[in-house]
């Protein structure tokens, strides 16, 4: 697992923005510690200010400096008597004597005032950082004297330190358990990745029809999915174009064995034959005329299927592209005695291609007639639909489709009956060609048959948009 450059790169990066993560929040979370700390040290230091404020009125002038030390010491703080012009009276830790006038510090400057002061600085009489807390204090009938208090920073500093310990150890326990999570998460996803690369490649190999495991609901699962289908798309390609492949080869064996055959018969001294000659040439003509229609209908196919936009549609009058592939079966439809009716038959125009549509409608006929029986009917009839699409229904009373088949008939060279189409001339690519040839239009056809009886080829097509007039 660790020799995965992914899998790697992956706990890495989860690595790195733990850390960074957990720094950062140790940064902030001690820098508030240590306000919080503050803060609370000012207000203990003012609290016990108050207490000690109470019990200076009744010490008198000759008793303050030992006041002063007591205070300190039950206080736990250093205790700092100052007069209204900034003189030190008294200190419990320093001679009030060599003390330098205090009436410019910021503490003092606020008590002075009446409110409570704070600072944190540098003491240069006891050369230490300490925290001092002024109050506003009434001794020897005057309210402008102050009472400072003050404690070392170290002992804040300590204070901070020990919960930056339990941060630091909290922190510790957090990145190891993220880094578990983290190991176990990017060995997962790097296996799904393994698997899916691994399939990805087995796609290429001929005959696969493996499945992935799609259960996931993320990303991957649907990449898994989309793979599923596309493998599947690939079990029913490689299935068409192997069927493709023996029909064609077998489409083109048959008239090209026919043509080797009668020409061989033709060198061999048939050609001499005045009673056969003729039959046999014209054997041959028809063979490679089948020939030439196969690869016609090929052409058209691969046209179809192409992805290429092709030419601009354009504007297509149903009922014209109607009667212009009536015109090309009725010839047909009158040697087999078949009726051409044309029921409903409601204008309606088309975004499409004129000679595709005219091409679909002259296979679907094609079809009807050679496929229907002596003195049987083919239908047509045109209507709107009510959401505004254009309906072309073109309805036999001929054979009929087994129902088995119906769900193949539109495939490349399937035949229901091979031995008639093969008689009346069938590529076995029309149906196919009108598949495509209306799903390029971005219409869909459908089929109702039943044996016996006929069948139904229904067309349906969007309409084209409405021209305004003046």
């Amino acid at each position: 697992m660790f020799r995965s450059r992914l899998f790697r790169k992956l706990l890495l990066s989860a690595f790195l923005i733990i850390a960074i993560t957990l720094v950062l929040l140790d940064f902030y979370l001690t820098r508030d510690a240590a306000r919080r700390q503050v803060n609370t040290t000012e207000l203990q230091l003012a609290a016990a200010g108050r207490i000690l404020a109470g019990e200076l009125p009744s010490v008198s002038r000759e008793r303050l400096e030992n006041w002063a030390q007591d205070a300190g010491s039950r206080a736990q703080a250093r205790i700092t008597v100052i007069d209204p012009q900034g003189v030190v009276l008294a200190d419990s830790q320093h001679d009030p004597e060599s003390m330098e006038v205090h009436s410019n510090r910021p503490e003092i400057r606020e008590a002075a005032q009446g409110r409570i002061g704070t600072a944190i600085r540098h003491s240069a009489t006891l050369n230490r950082d300490l925290c001092y807390v002024g109050l506003p204090l009434s001794y020897a009938g005057s309210g402008a004297y102050v009472l400072r208090l003050a404690v070392p920073l170290e002992d804040i500093a300590n204070a901070v330190a020990a919960v930056r310990l339990r941060i630091l150890g909290a922190s510790l326990v957090a990145t190891l358990l993220a880094l578990v999570i983290a190991y176990y998460f990017s060995r997962s996803l790097t296996r799904r990745i393994s698997r899916l690369q691994a399939f990805a490649e087995d796609l290429s190999a001929a005959g696969f029809s493996g499945t992935l495991a799609s259960d996931g609901k993320d990303e991957l699962g649907s990449l898994a999915r989309s793979l599923n289908r596309m493998a599947a798309g690939l079990e029913r390609l490689e299935r068409i174009r192997r069927d493709f492949v023996a029909n064609v080869s077998h489409e083109l064996r048959t008239p090209l064995t026919a043509i080797q055959g009668y020409a061989e018969t033709l060198l061999d001294g048939a050609l001499e034959d005045g009673e056969n000659n003729r039959r046999f040439l014209e054997i041959i003509k028809a063979h490679s005329v089948r020939l030439n229609n196969i690869a016609s209908d090929l052409l058209v196919l691969s046209e179809l299927e192409s992805s290429g936009p092709g030419a601009d549609p354009e504007r297509v009058a149903i009922r014209a592209a109607l009667e212009a592939a009536l015109r090309t079966v009725e010839a047909e439809a009158r040697l087999r005695g078949v009726r051409l009716v044309t029921g409903v038959m409601e204008d309606a125009e088309i975004l499409g291609y004129k000679l595709r549509l005219e091409q679909v409608l002259v296979n679907l006929l094609t079809n009807a007639v050679k496929f229907n029986h002596q003195g049987g009917e083919v239908r047509i009839e045109v209507k709107r639909t009510p959401d505004g699409k254009a309906r072309v229904a073109i309805s036999d009373t001929g054979i009929g489709i087994p129902k088995e088949d119906l769900s193949r008939i539109f495939e490349r060279f399937y035949r229901v009956d091979r031995a008639r189409s093969r008689e009346v001339g069938g590529t076995g690519l029309g149906l196919s060609i009108v598949k495509h040839a209306i799903e390029r239009m971005h219409g869909a056809v459908t089929v109702e048959s039943e044996i016996g009886k006929g069948s139904t080829f229904t067309l349906v097509l969007p309409a084209a948009a409405a021209t305004a007039t003046a």
